[in-house]
């Protein structure tokens, strides 16, 4: 005998058409994580942070130290940031207080993307919306 749980939906629909290229999502620390580059060689998992404080792209101090990513006055400019094949250039990053290696991108950034995850395949897709 099988059980279901009350108010699970299963998901069926392809999403082979879905737009934008189909991004790994890593959900180990609770919070979504994708995959970002910058400046072509520098990797570092990025923190999907709709909370975070007004600002586009935040850094924390432990990826300074890894990678030497120069800093001024809390602030980089990143000449190339990349998710996937979606690139960005000349952007400004900040740096915030919490030990970590990984980038957050705030809501300034997501509220360019529409999303669709794809929580059983561990994926997301990011569309340029209008914003």
């Amino acid at each position: 005998m099988q059980t279901r749980l009350p108010n699970v939906k299963t998901m069926t629909t392809d999403l082979s058409a879905e737009k934008g290229p189909p991004i790994t999502v890593a959900l180990s620390q609770g919070i979504p994580a994708i995959p970002m580059t910058l400046n072509k060689t520098i990797a570092a998992n990025a923190l999907l942070d709709a909370g975070s404080p007004p600002g586009t792209v935040f850094f924390g101090p432990d990826l300074v130290k890894k990678r030497r990513v120069k800093v001024v006055d809390g602030c980089s400019y990143v000449d190339l940031l990349a998710i996937g094949p979606i690139a960005y250039s000349n952007v400004v990053a900040y740096q915030y207080g919490v030990a970590a290696d990984d980038m957050l991108l705030g809501f300034d950034f997501l509220k360019h993307f529409d999303f669709v995850f794809d929580y059983p395949h561990a994926r997301m897709f990011m569309h340029p919306n209008k914003n």
